[in-house]
């Protein structure tokens, strides 16, 4: 949707309104510059971003400030649809408890910061913005602003606010809040200790067995098909989440989120263990092991069957992604380059040879009732180190695709919209975009770049003439991508993706596709109108040359290109047919799951 200018009649007038701009800018509960640099569309067109927020970019969904998130404001106050989330927070009466942000704790900043006496009636959010992140003030009790500062001085010299940094991408890249991480300082998380392990046991349903999920402590991929399956077995089976932090801290508790119980798992394997027998735990499934080196013990302690989902390859490389210092992929020889694998090593003591770390993730191959492999790929790659290895290759349950809508028709004076999706980093193609956009902008090419989500370096995208759109929740992506409104999305990923839940975004808006031939991509997008691959080792001018002769030939002339050709890929109905295939007959029938849509 193109920005606008107009405004709600039954805003304030004059002097009024000047109050009430100042109010919300005090404060930074609007902050301007942050919002013209997310929405591009708002800055070109040279429109005043408070009078636009109030206009139309709330009813849009906007954000007015990197902590305010108005989904979950408006979910907590219980709002009704059409209510701006920033007017009602701006006009609640104080103490206003309710947390403008999943990362940002009201409560305990209202009772940690703002309960002295002689402190002046301000809400905790306008507090921490204005200054309380500059006197180290905690926004919930596991991130330190002052320590995240100290420790990141890309950060600091930036002069971004710590938090906003993280939510953004710093998680993402898995920076830590704090210098002292404990997941039993972290928000909505309980205690510990045998009454909150029988509250916690007692809340599961006694009459179905409980599947275990363990996860790592990221976002990502790997939690959004956790939600997707434990949604699709809700029905059937208790599931919890096992998550694993670092120093083999872990933390117990529901996908869909609520309270939490903390372990630090050398030391409380019997507690742990003896927990997940009174949940009724039947079943083990292994989505990461990032961070639990006792793993293994938990389940021979527990003497239970399970499952592992290959979501990278953690389990042949301490560098999971398959990538070198660059974010180039290393080639389908990773012992020749076994060096640079543990040089990338994610884990926190680097192997001593990549024989040497495969020999110790072994046993979850070969110890695992079941391998999952979400693609065909995935498959492959496996079956290179361990050729005896039948695993199960199914597609994650997921959205439908929507049949590739023809693109409009192009002038010959019309530039191609190009976006790419989700958090563009190394690997997803980050550096290819800044370098497509540069050259771009100096020959005066009719190509134009937009993301719609972050890059690992936002200013620095945007200054090679790219838009960036900012990060964004999950639910959300589908009207940002129609908001953006692009010819095609580019998928120029230097490693090889197992599966790509941006792909499922285009796939489900039905737009034309541009990607690199590695990992899961080819097979994904095999057979598909209105889409191209191109080989992964392509830089930006071999890219630029391809998106350009795409517009003269195909986009100008309306003219569909030929399909790829037809590869194997991983069926679906895995997931509704067979996942709980373990349970005794009667307790799934024939057709009681269907999958995910």
């Amino acid at each position: 949707m193109p920005a606008t200018g107009r405004v709600t009649a039954d805003l304030p007038r004059n002097s009024a309104r000047e109050e009430f701009r100042e109010a919300l800018t005090a404060y930074r509960l609007f902050d301007a510059e942050w919002y013209l640099r997310v929405n591009g569309d708002v800055k070109a067109a040279g429109l005043d971003p408070l009078e636009h927020y109030l206009g139309s970019g709330a009813a849009e969904g906007r954000w007015p400030n990197p902590l305010f998130d108005p989904a979950h404001y408006a979910d907590k106050a219980g709002l009704a649809a059409g209510e701006n989330p920033l007017l009602h927070y701006h006009r609640a009466a104080l103490p206003c408890l309710l947390d403008p942000h999943p990362l940002f704790d009201a409560a305990f900043y209202t009772r940690t910061y703002l309960s002295r006496d002689g402190l002046p009636p301000i809400k905790p959010l306008e507090h921490y913005l204005s200054v309380g992140w500059r006197l180290g003030f905690r926004p919930n009790p596991a991130f330190d602003p002052r320590w995240y500062l100290a420790t990141y001085a890309d950060v600091r010299e930036s002069g971004t606010e710590p938090l906003s940094h993280y939510a953004s991408s710093g998680q993402r890249e898995g920076r830590w809040p704090a210098g002292d991480s404990d997941v039993s300082r972290a928000p909505a998380r309980g205690g510990c200790g045998a009454t909150a392990d029988a509250a916690f046991a007692a809340s599961l349903d006694p009459g179905m067995p409980t599947l275990v999920m363990v996860v790592h402590q990221y976002s990502g991929g790997i939690a959004r098909h956790v939600a997707d399956v434990a949604a699709l077995c809700a029905e059937h089976v208790n599931v919890v989440s096992l998550r694993t932090w670092a120093d083999n801290r872990l933390s117990i508790g529901r996908p869909a989120g609520g309270q939490e119980l903390t372990f630090h798992a050398r030391d409380e394997l019997p507690r742990l263990t003896a927990l997940l027998r009174a949940c009724g735990a039947a079943r083990i499934h292994v989505h990461h092991n990032l961070g639990f080196d006792d793993l293994r013990a938990l389940l021979r302690a527990l003497g239970l069957p399970f499952d592992y989902t290959v979501h990278d390859y953690y389990c042949l490389s301490p560098q999971p992604h398959l990538v070198d210092g660059a974010g180039r992929f290393v080639g389908e020889d990773l012992e020749a380059v076994g060096d640079v694998l543990c040089a990338g090593a994610i884990c926190p003591e680097t192997p001593v040879s990549l024989r040497t770390w495969q020999r110790g993730q072994r046993w979850l191959l070969t110890e695992s009732e079941r391998v999952i492999a979400p693609s065909v790929d995935v498959a492959r790659r496996i079956g290179r180190r361990y050729p005896d290895l039948r695993p199960i290759v199914a597609a994650h349950p997921d959205r439908e695709p929507a049949p590739t809508t023809p693109p409009r028709r192009l002038g010959r004076d019309d530039p191609l919209r190009i976006a790419l999706l989700g958090y563009v980093s190394e690997i997803k193609g980050g550096p290819v975009l800044a370098d497509a956009a540069r050259l771009c902008a100096r020959e005066g090419l009719p190509l134009r770049f937009s993301v719609v989500g972050s890059t690992t370096n936002d200013a620095a995208v945007q200054g090679a003439g790219a838009e960036v759109l900012g990060a964004y929740e999950e639910s959300g992506l589908p009207g940002l991508i129609a908001r953006a409104a692009p010819d095609l999305i580019w998928f120029p990923v230097s490693c090889p993706e197992t599966y790509s839940y941006t792909v499922s975004a285009a796939l489900a808006a039905g737009l034309p596709v541009a990607a690199a031939d590695l990992g899961a991509l080819p097979e994904r997008l095999a057979g598909r109108a209105w889409t191209w691959l191109a080989p992964w080792t392509s830089d930006a001018r071999a890219w630029v040359d391809l998106l350009l002769e795409i517009r003269h030939r195909h986009f100008i002339p309306n003219s569909p290109p030929p399909c790829p050709p037809p590869r194997s890929a991983a069926p679906s109905g895995f997931y509704a047919r067979d996942y709980l295939a373990w349970l005794p007959p009667k307790a799934v029938g024939p057709t009681a799951l269907g999958e995910a849509t």
